[in-house]
């Protein structure tokens, strides 16, 4: 652990690394999030990230070297079942909540994309209530990024909008384009090899995603592409015989019919 000075209202932000698509995402997300620190809260003094446990040394020498500002923790969690990733979120919910009643620190950041913490801001809330006499101002801010089909993504609709932070700089989308300006031409469509190339590097290891998911990316790539203009029957009968195949040789799996939907394999 790195020990700076503190500052006198402490933020502390807790980084749930796996459920933020794969460590090369996780890495510039943070750094997105830190560097241009758009919260209306301080800046945060104490870091904690949750990742494996074979990760975990890796990550400490990335966290102390990139933010020696920073008093940085990080928890790796063995993996022996389907389990494990819950372990982390009840690690760091029970952290979070050690840390706000202790006065340790006095405002709490997560940054997950498929986890459910309503819990651990009804504990926030509660324990901000007992102390000030007061429900309003909770100290309490989820960030997430604006991937398609987490479990985050849809709390949206339920969670109070004041409490959320949807990164502005989505390191998913900054990852497409810079594949997509490897390898489309500088004139003509993407090839349906390169489209599923740059869907499958789109969404994170073990994720899932439908057919539909994917005109808002081949949009994003290439504007004007003639797929983006199909309405939906029309798009999923073009993406099955032209892309899917090419999906599959990168190991894409096919996992369900109605409606029809993928995994991007675990490991690439």
């Amino acid at each position: 652990m790195h020990y700076p000075e503190k500052p006198t209202r402490r933020t502390a932000l807790y980084v749930d690394v796996e459920n933020l698509g794969g460590n090369a995402r996780a890495l510039r997300f943070v750094e997105s999030l830190l560097d241009d620190w758009a919260l209306d809260l301080p800046q945060p003094h104490f870091l904690y990230f949750y990742t494996r446990a074979d990760q975990r040394v890796m990550w400490e020498m990335w966290g102390i070297d990139r933010f020696p500002e920073k008093c940085l923790t990080v928890k790796g969690v063995q993996h022996f079942s389907n389990q494990s990733k819950n372990s982390a979120d009840i690690t760091l919910a029970m952290d979070a909540v050690l840390d706000f009643q202790t006065d340790r620190a006095q405002n709490i950041v997560i940054v997950s994309d498929d986890s459910d913490f309503t819990s651990l801001f009804d504990k926030i809330r509660d324990l901000h209530t007992a102390r000030k006499k007061d429900a309003s101002d909770i100290p309490f801010k989820w960030v997430m990024t604006d991937r398609a089909n987490t479990k985050a993504s849809v709390l949206t609709e339920f969670f109070p909008s004041s409490f959320i932070y949807i990164n502005g700089m989505s390191p998913i989308d900054e990852e497409v384009k810079s594949i997509a300006s490897e390898v489309t031409e500088a004139a003509g469509e993407p090839s349906h090899r390169d489209l599923a190339r740059i869907i499958s590097e789109h969404f994170g290891p073990g994720e899932s995603f439908k057919s539909t998911d994917c005109q808002k990316i081949i949009s994003g790539v290439s504007y004007n592409h003639h797929s983006t203009k199909m309405k939906g029957p029309a798009f999923g009968t073009w993406f099955s015989k032209n892309v899917t195949p090419e999906l599959k040789k990168l190991g894409v799996k096919e996992v369900g019919k109605s409606p029809r939907r993928f995994q991007v394999p675990t490991s690439r």
